[in-house]
């Protein structure tokens, strides 16, 4: 949710929150990405994102993506976020679950996808 939040509060009035979701069989990679058409975040400014309390909004810690950024590859998965003149784009890759890894299959054995 928190990406979905992000693109909803940096793009401007009105615009169009896209959000994709891509299953490639292949990888075994789940992708849903959420893209906005709002300004792009600055070269300099990109890499810094999901740095705890880094941010430039008048409410809040700024720590929904610095979470995100932590949490992501415990579960295998990664979090990519670009940005261009046609807006941003924050992406988090997961893997799939394989077919003995199903809820099912893995019940109170702790094991998580």
């Amino acid at each position: 949710m928190n990406l979905a939040q992000n693109g909803y509060e940096a793009a401007p009035v009105g615009a169009e929150i896209v959000w994709t979701l891509r299953d490639d069989p292949a990888s075994w990679v789940l992708t849903l990405e959420i893209s906005n058409p709002g300004l792009p975040i600055a070269a300099e400014v990109l890499p810094r994102v999901t740095e705890p309390f880094f941010g430039n909004k008048a409410a809040g810690a700024s720590l929904g993506l610095a979470i995100l950024q932590r949490l992501t590859p415990s579960q295998w998965g990664e979090l990519a976020i670009s940005s261009a003149l046609q807006g941003t784009r924050a992406g988090l890759l997961v893997p799939r679950l394989e077919p003995e890894m199903s809820p099912e299959r893995v019940g109170d054995s702790g094991l998580r996808a």
